[in-house]
C-alpha cells in the first residue's frame, strides 16, 4: 500500500464542494460540472485528500455488512474503474507516492446500502461558466487576475 500513487485534484482547474451528501465538482476549463453522491461522493473526497485506490477500497471492505457493501472481492476493481473515470474525466491526478504510512480512512459511514459509484456530467452551463472573469487568473489561483507580458490584466 504504502509504494502505491494517490491521487489529487487536478488544481486549479478543477474547484470542488462538499454539500451535505454531494459532491459538486466544477472544472474551469472545460466549464463542465459534476454531481457525486452516495460512495461517488465519498470515494471523491478520500481520493482528493491523497488516498489511494487500496486503501479506499480496503474501507470499504470494513464497511458494515448490514449496510449492503458489494461483493468485498469486487471493490478494488469497483474503486479502481471509478477512479480511472474521473482521472480520464481530468478532475483527479496521480500523485506520486509520498513514502508515509498509507492512509487509514474510516469506513463510509450512513450511506445506506453501497450502491456503485457514478457521477452526472453537467455541460449545460458551460457558456455561461466559461464567461465568467475568475476563468482569467495566474497559477495561484482566484482572485489574481492573469496579466500580459506588459502587466496589464487580461
Amino acid at each position: 500500500m504504502g509504494g502505491e500513487s494517490r491521487y489529487g485534484v487536478k488544481a486549479p482547474r478543477v474547484v470542488y464542494e462538499v454539500f451535505d451528501e454531494e459532491v459538486v465538482v466544477l472544472d474551469l476549463e472545460s466549464g463542465s460540472y459534476y454531481s457525486l453522491r452516495a460512495s461517488a461522493a465519498w470515494i471523491f473526497q478520500a481520493a482528493a485528500g491523497g488516498a489511494s485506490r487500496t486503501e479506499i477500497a480496503a474501507a470499504f471492505a470494513r464497511g458494515d455488512d448490514d449496510r449492503g457493501h458489494a461483493d468485498r472481492a469486487d471493490m478494488p476493481a469497483t474503486v479502481g474503474a471509478f477512479l480511472d473515470s474521473l482521472v480520464s474525466e481530468g478532475l483527479l491526478v496521480p500523485q506520486p507516492a509520498n513514502g508515509g504510512p498509507p492512509a487509514r480512512l474510516d469506513p463510509p459511514g450512513d450511506a445506506g446500502p453501497f450502491t456503485p459509484p457514478q457521477f452526472e456530467k453537467f455541460t449545460d452551463m458551460q457558456d455561461l461558466l466559461l464567461l465568467d472573469p475568475i476563468h482569467d487568473v495566474d497559477e495561484t489561483g482566484w482572485p489574481r487576475a492573469a496579466t500580459k507580458a506588459g502587466g496589464t490584466p487580461k
